[in-house]
């Protein structure tokens, strides 16, 4: 008779030890998932919302500048597989590039540009071959190449 109440009493409280585990695993993996869509709303926030000017600093004030020259469209060769064009800046002086694949800073003629984000204001197409001021930040593109993230263009 003891070993039956023993046996009923170990089962009770495996029972309980398993529910708790249970609902531990499951309040952890609430919390997860809600660290998951923080850190989600985070980068679409900096990504998404150009408006917020705050969202902008913290993403684009490390590595701004601004340049002068003109832009051109230029076709990509066919066997590097990256689609049909690309748009460059070319300098009319040779300008400092100090973040490149080399690590050492160097004097380069011309960038690749990436357009801007936000491709409904900035429409890079109307301003080729006209010279420009852009502000952007650079960024890393094909094979390591140090390329031109656009913020904004000014035609000149």
């Amino acid at each position: 008779m003891h070993s039956n109440k023993f046996v009923l009493v170990l089962l009770v409280l495996l029972l309980i030890f398993s529910s708790v585990n249970v609902f531990q695993n499951y309040l952890i993996g609430q919390r997860l998932l809600q660290i998951h869509e923080e850190s989600k709303n985070k980068i679409t926030q900096v990504s998404v919302a150009p408006g917020d000017a705050k969202e902008q600093t913290e993403q684009y004030t490390p590595d701004t500048f601004t340049v002068r020259g003109v832009i051109k469209k230029e076709k990509i060769p066919e066997e590097l597989e990256l689609g049909e064009d690309w748009y460059w800046v070319y300098f009319d002086e040779p300008y400092l590039l100090k973040n490149n694949a080399s690590g050492w800073p160097q004097y380069v003629n011309k960038l690749q540009l990436v357009p801007p984000q936000d491709a409904a204001f900035y429409k890079i197409d109307d301003y080729l071959d006209s010279p420009v001021e852009i502000y952007g930040y650079n960024s890393w593109g094909y094979a390591e190449s140090s390329v031109i993230q656009i913020i904004s263009i000014a035609k000149l």
